[in-house]
């Protein structure tokens, strides 16, 4: 009876050490494996050119050294380097439909993003079964991260469409979460500005559902301060949040270089835009001074899920109409103060635009249309009148005989065709009849658009 028992209590304790073995058991050694399946379904070759340890416990803790995600050409540089990263995964709380996890780090990593002239992104796409997909649709798991830790990292981008290189450097950043508050910390620099922010959320059930969050994110990128206070109440619902968010710099041109953008006439940035609930009804208001311009609007929808509906109202205002034409590849329009009125409201994809109204001392134009479907916006006509008080201004821009200065009223359409959209100018006065013809081209800047003279001018006797 003894021998027994104690041959009992022996194939128990070997059972148990056997179990401890094989859940305690390093399956780093199947790294080539792992490194063909990331491979396949990346469409990169994936690389781990250092250790790595796959231990399997209550916590499935995984570490690699020296990752490497190959770039989308054989000749591209690598898309994703990593110098070394650590997850552990809670294995017990995948029953309940959680992916919980305690720890993430990495550490001497570089991101290379671009997009070329086509708009062909360099990042790898994953093919999902319709099987997948449909997984997809139904309710995402629950996400918790207890602690992220990010350290020495660089995110370099360009963008062929617009010729802008940025780049994004991150000394640390580091997360936490307490029960249901995350606080992210974050120092580093954005195009050789540094920056440094603080993140509070409150209200986290998953990091994939948003529902209730309360935010507090303040921080300083360069010179210029933000804030952003408020609660989110959830993507599709987003009409019921309460949000208000305000930018400040001394200088718009440091700002604008910060993040590789053309620069304006010197002033101060102040922003300041609100999204909260009136009778209910989602408004947002919006009041930007930005270096010597001036926008005051408001959006507001019945349908904030969707915005299948929606009306837009905005007045801006500026002391240098020669700066709108600049945008324009024209650095020749007259220099006097402007307004610009907007209104315009969206049912399902059609916008109708209600006014568009410019109004100087050199120039009004008004105008109003349709864009049948906002996703084609080369489908869209504009028609509408415009007034000249004195053609001596736009002498140099339409290079005009000197002693063509009288008014000039006119028609205008725009017409939508391909990207960009046709200009046709047709005029009537005492001195002249003629019409200007051009295109307007999207895009930086609209680069590639152009004004110019397309009839005849009849010289006054």
């Amino acid at each position: 009876m003894r021998a027994a028992r104690n041959t009992l209590i022996g194939l128990s304790l070997g059972l148990l050490l056997l179990v401890g073995a094989l859940l305690m058991l390093d399956l780093g050694s199947f790294k080539p494996l792992y490194e063909r399946i990331a491979t396949h379904y990346l469409a990169r070759e994936v690389q781990v050119a250092g250790a790595m340890s796959v231990r399997i416990g209550r916590t499935v803790m995984v570490s690699v050294e020296g990752l490497n995600i190959a770039g989308a050409t054989p000749e591209a540089e690598s898309f994703a380097a990593v110098g070394s990263a650590e997850v552990h995964l809670l294995l017990p709380s995948l029953l309940d439909g959680v992916i919980d996890l305690p720890l993430i780090s990495i550490a001497d990593a570089e991101l290379n993003l671009e997009i070329d002239e086509p708009g062909q992104g360099n990042w790898p796409t994953i093919e999902t079964t319709e099987d997948a997909a449909n997984d997809a649709a139904s309710a995402p798991p629950a996400l918790r991260v207890g602690t992220l830790n990010i350290d020495r990292a660089e995110v370099l981008s360009w963008n062929a469409l617009n010729g802008r290189h940025n780049d994004l450097t991150i000394a640390q950043l580091s997360a936490t979460t307490e029960t249901t508050t995350l606080t992210v910390l974050s120092r580093g620099s954005i195009n050789q500005r540094a920056f440094d922010t603080t993140l509070a959320i409150d209200g986290i059930t998953s990091l994939l559902d948003i529902n209730q969050w309360t935010v507090d994110w303040i921080g300083q990128v360069g010179k210029a301060s933000f804030t952003t206070r408020g609660m989110v109440s959830s993507l599709t619902e987003w009409g019921d949040s309460a949000l208000r968010a305000t930018l400040h710099a001394d200088s718009a041109n440091e700002f604008l270089d910060t993040f590789s953008l053309p620069q304006v006439d010197e002033g101060p940035i102040n922003v300041s835009a609100k999204i909260e609930q009136r009778d209910g009804v989602p408004h947002l208001d919006l009041d930007v001074q930005f270096a010597q311009f001036n926008l005051v609007g408001s959006a507001v929808s019945q349908d904030p899920a969707t915005l299948q509906t929606a009306q837009i109202d905005l007045v801006g205002r500026g002391p240098n109409l020669a700066q709108l034409g600049a945008l324009g590849g024209q650095d020749t329009w007259p220099t006097t103060p402007f307004e610009i009125t907007f209104q315009a409201t969206r049912d399902g994809t059609k916008i109708t635009v209600e006014t568009l109204r410019l109004d100087s001392e050199a120039l009004q134009l008004e105008l109003a249309g349709r864009i049948p479907d906002f996703r084609a916006p080369g489908s869209g006509r504009l028609k509408g009148t415009m007034h000249i008080p004195a053609l001596s201004a736009w002498s140099d821009v339409l290079a005009l005989p000197p002693r063509l200065s009288g008014p000039l009223t006119g028609s205008v359409a725009l017409t939508g065709e391909s990207e960009g959209a046709d200009v046709l100018i047709s005029t009537q006065s005492q001195l002249l009849a003629l019409e200007i013809g051009g295109r307007i081209e999207p895009g930086e800047s609209m680069l590639g658009s152009r004004l110019s003279l397309s009839g005849t001018i009849e010289q006054p006797q």
